[in-house]
């Protein structure tokens, strides 16, 4: 049986579904509900048992699929197989300038800032849970990020020694600290100004 406490337990695996196939509709709804929340009540009043009452389905539907609430609100955030990288554009200025909007818009917005300090919380006290975030998220992201930097030394455009990583790093932690200091405001020319930094930084 499922614990009450919501903060009970740690999984690495992705939700799976057993006995009949998911309803795509059931799921959508408790999304929905999740990021509601998160922006009505925050993190801590963002519970299973909440998410359940708003979404008008039964706990035990949302156990079958997250076996925390961690990872309940992660999937809301950072939707599993949903990593869709920007199309390339033929110049490492451009790339660049591509993803740091990407990053930015995946951390701006108010549901992901209601949810990320809740989220760090659980990773510090849970260190498995961060490593699911990991696999599913943050490794193929950068492996993308890195092919992207390693084409434009291919082509000139930066310098071979370049480390593709640590561009990642310094994106992923500027457009982080941004979001959740200003959110939305100045959001477009933050992400343009350091993506023009990065730029100039690895420049051959």
């Amino acid at each position: 049986m499922p614990s009450s406490n919501d903060n009970d337990g740690v999984s690495t695996a992705q939700p799976v579904s057993r006995g009949r196939p998911r309803d795509p509709r059931v799921d959508e709804a408790i999304r929905a509900a999740v990021l509601e929340l998160l922006v009505e009540e925050g993190y801590q009043a963002t519970t299973i048992q909440a998410v359940a009452r708003r979404a008008g389905v039964g706990a035990p539907s949302i156990y079958r699929r997250w076996s925390t609430r961690a990872e309940l609100i992660e999937d809301a955030i950072f939707p599993y197989g949903d990593n869709e990288y920007p199309t390339p554009t033929g110049t490492f200025g451009g790339d660049i300038r591509r993803w740091a909007h990407l990053v930015l818009d995946g951390l701006k917005d108010a549901p992901a800032r209601a949810a990320i300090p809740g989220l760090l919380s659980e990773y510090h006290r849970s260190p498995a849970v961060y490593d699911r975030l990991v696999l599913r998220t943050e490794l193929p992201t950068r492996k993308a990020f890195r092919e992207m930097v390693e084409s434009a030394i291919d082509r000139g455009e930066a310098d071979p020694d370049t480390a593709p990583d640590l561009l990642f790093e310094t994106l992923l932690g500027a457009m982080f600290l941004r979001a959740m200091l200003r959110g939305e405001r100045g959001a477009t020319r933050f992400a343009d100004d350091v993506a023009a930094l990065i730029v100039r930084s690895a420049a051959t």
